[in-house]
């Protein structure tokens, strides 16, 4: 199997931008993948691929788990003004990837009976529970997280 486009635009990106933002996008990339992976795993009749896409996901969760425990102490010593700027960051990468994700897939899924609007279901909820868990108020400092805060400016 050759190397696809994608993959060298991603290395590239990653390097360039130092090793914050290679973890950042691995992560996208396994939010991204795992639901593929549930997707596969949902729409085939063939049970070895299922359960092989079983074991991708568990080991995806792992992986996700870790970074978010990584993300996590970073946003602790941030500013809200900071962690929301590096939440839209990492949205609009994640979007990008998303759609890239998509061109490149598409033809996987919807082979399957999946149709877009699942897969970016999907993908979407993988991102928002990532940044739930990454930006929850430190462990016993009584402090709000960054939701909390923009929950009462938004209803003020």
């Amino acid at each position: 199997m050759s190397r696809h486009w994608t993959h060298s635009l991603f290395r590239s990106v990653r390097h360039a931008l130092g090793v914050g933002f290679e973890i950042q996008v691995l992560v996208i990339v396994e939010l991204i993948g795992t639901a593929y992976y549930r997707l596969v795993g949902r729409f085939t009749p063939d049970p070895v691929l299922k359960e092989v896409c079983e074991i991708v996901l568990r080991n995806e969760a792992q992986h996700v788990a870790l970074h978010a425990e990584r993300f996590e102490a970073d946003q602790g010593a941030r500013l809200p003004i900071e962690q929301a700027l590096w939440v839209a960051q990492f949205q609009m990468l994640f979007l990008a990837a998303l759609r890239v994700a998509w061109m490149d897939h598409s033809a996987a899924l919807c082979a399957l009976g999946a149709q877009r609007r699942e897969f970016f279901r999907e993908a979407r909820g993988e991102c928002i529970r990532f940044l739930a868990s990454c930006l929850a108020p430190p462990r016993g400092t009584g402090e709000p997280s960054i939701h909390a805060v923009f929950k009462t400016k938004s209803s003020a």
